[in-house]
């Protein structure tokens, strides 16, 4: 498998506006996607969120949403990519 040469990791509605997760893609870039690499840049993308306890959800369930989704992402966008 290759490396990866560019990330771009959105996020939405976990801040006040959309806002680019730059630690996830640092994390990404230059490296071949592994698993262990892929968990690593959900940390960064979650740990980025800028999530708020609402009546709809708290910012821990937030964040949580975030690491799990963009762990997700990464991963079958890399096995389209394979």
């Amino acid at each position: 498998r290759g490396r990866c040469t560019r990330a771009r990791v959105a996020l939405g509605a976990v801040a006040p506006t959309v806002f680019r997760a730059r630690a996830a893609e640092a994390i990404l870039e230059g490296q071949t996607p592994t698993p262990a690499l892929i968990e690593a840049a959900a940390k960064a993308a979650a740990a980025a969120a800028q999530a708020i306890d609402d009546i709809r959800a708290s910012a821990a369930y937030r964040r949580h949403g975030v690491h799990v989704l963009v762990r997700r992402l990464i991963g079958q966008a890399w096995e389209k990519l394979a």
